[in-house]
């Protein structure tokens, strides 16, 4: 039986205004249905709006009963089902519209359940009123393949939507340009050269010229790059820059105020002979292509991924959040993850970085900063052992404060706020926690210390030479209060 869980969490700080509140937690759970969520942005009047997708656990690749899914500023849920008698639709982008008539696109992808072992598949786009009414739908039929089928979406300053969409498993690209009646204005395509797959898609502030995201175009010799893709008014390429080195999907961007804007991804590290090293990345670049700040979360020697549909938003361009998962473990993947969100400043110094989940395999999908400076976090989790697609959809709260967060009884959620690597580890140990001035203290198997030093920067790295061969504990405490404590390996 479907169930929505909802524990609102109203947490009695030990000392005021030092913890940040968990505001609330939902799980949209089902036993015998696999919950997936999809895009889920800011939406009008302080909700946060999205999709949910729900299909059989065996048939989870055709998600065919899609719903809109509403959560109020105090976390009060509703809904709205779009699933259509004898067809399957999969909606996976959401967009918001402005002006006298606001309102939502929707986009996805669907068949005639009539047709299920060779279905003939379309592109749907539903526009919706801010009363999440049906005003139109638009089906068409374009002439590609849809598996491997990636597309973005992006409402324009007049209210018409473009559709960038990646047919199959090429890399080549159309836009599809829809007017705000549903009408086909026009359709390009580019392939060769030009063609890389779209992650995301920004407007210029006042101008009439869009960036694509890309990941293959232009791609010099022997390389594949990240790029971003200057398109304009009539949706023909007129430049292009290459994204920081070693930058890879997926990638999300947001324009900031002045015309700069924030990029997040995933950067992977490789180099002949030496391990490789992960990181969720994020970035400030101008209008000229030039980084002015950037920023990397997570410990290197564990995979890393930026949040697949949004890594990264803002409400307030002087509090930036991006997200990603920490220990990705992919559809398969039976090890513990962790959603990491982090909270920047407008030069993307690191304000908070923490670490929630570590009980079951999270996904991290959106992250919605939202109007009362805190933000949303969506994914899916499944238990350990379970099939790829027995999976749930939750919503976790942070508030807009900075200090550690408590997690209480009622939640099963697990917290790090500090990560320690190598685990185990032989020459050196690196500490990285945004808790500056707190102190770390290693103990021996008889609670004796060997170790105690002061986390004065992000990440604290110290020699262990010295320290014999075996198991040992730590513990981090900030203002007297203890932070985190754990177990540490000293190889031979």
């Amino acid at each position: 039986m479907s169930k929505i869980l909802l524990l609102l969490l109203s947490l009695l700080l030990s000392i005021h205004g030092f913890s940040q509140n968990i505001e609330y937690e939902i799980y949209y759970e089902n036993d015998s249905c696999s919950i997936g969520p999809a895009k889920f942005i800011r939406g009008h009047n302080g909700d946060v709006v999205g999709i949910i997708g729900k299909a059989p656990i065996y048939d989870s690749l055709k998600l065919y009963k899609p719903m809109v899914f509403v959560i109020d500023e105090i976390g009060d849920t509703s809904s709205v089902w779009l699933d259509k008698q004898d067809t399957a639709v999969m909606y996976t982008e959401i967009t918001l519209i402005h002006g006298y008539e606001p309102g939502y696109y929707l986009s996805g992808m669907g068949y005639d359940l009539n047709t299920k072992d060779q279905p003939e598949w379309f592109t749907i786009f539903t526009r919706m009123d801010s009363n999440y009414n049906i005003v139109w739908e638009r089906c068409f039929r374009f002439d590609h393949t849809y598996w491997a089928y990636t597309y973005k979406a992006e409402t324009l300053y007049d209210g018409s939507l473009m559709f960038c969409c990646n047919p199959g498993v090429y890399t080549d690209f159309f836009i599809f340009h829809l007017s705000s009646n549903g009408d086909s204005l026009s359709y390009h395509y580019f392939n060769g050269i030009e063609s890389g797959r779209i992650w995301d898609i920004t407007e210029g502030h006042q101008t009439y010229q869009y960036s694509l995201y890309s990941n293959g175009s232009y791609d010099p010799p022997g390389y594949i790059s990240c790029t971003r893709l200057t398109i304009d008014s009539n949706f023909s390429i007129v430049d292009y820059s290459y994204l920081p080195e070693w930058l890879s999907p997926p990638l999300s961007a947001k324009k900031l105020p002045d015309n700069d804007f924030v990029l997040c991804g995933s950067t992977d590290i490789y180099y002949p002979g030496i391990d490789p090293k992960y990181y969720i990345s994020g970035y400030r670049i101008n209008s000229s292509g030039n980084i002015g700040n950037e920023v990397f979360l997570t410990n290197p020697d564990t995979i890393s991924r930026a949040g697949e549909d949004t890594g990264i938003d803002f409400y307030d361009p002087s509090q930036i959040y991006l997200g990603g998962t920490h220990n990705f473990q992919g559809l398969w993947g039976q090890n513990p993850s962790w959603i990491v969100i982090s909270k920047l400043d407008d030069t993307l110094g690191i304000i908070y970085e923490k670490y929630l989940g570590g009980d079951e395999v999270y996904t991290l999908r959106s992250v919605v900063a939202t109007d009362d400076g805190g933000v949303l976090l969506i994914g899916s989790q499944r238990e350990f052992g379970t099939e790829p697609y027995f999976r749930d959809s939750f919503f976790i709260k942070l508030d807009s404060t900075s200090g550690p967060v408590t997690i209480p009884d009622e939640s099963e959620l697990q917290l790090k706020e500090v990560l320690l690597y190598p685990n185990p580890g032989r020459n050196t140990l690196s500490i990285r926690t945004a808790l500056k001035g707190s102190s770390f203290t290693l103990f021996d198997i008889k609670s004796i210390p060997v170790f105690n030093c002061k986390l004065e920067n992000l990440v604290t790295t110290i020699t262990v030479d010295h320290v014999r061969a075996g198991q040992y504990y730590y513990v981090i405490q900030d203002q007297n209060r203890i932070i985190e404590s754990g177990k540490w390996i000293k190889s031979k």
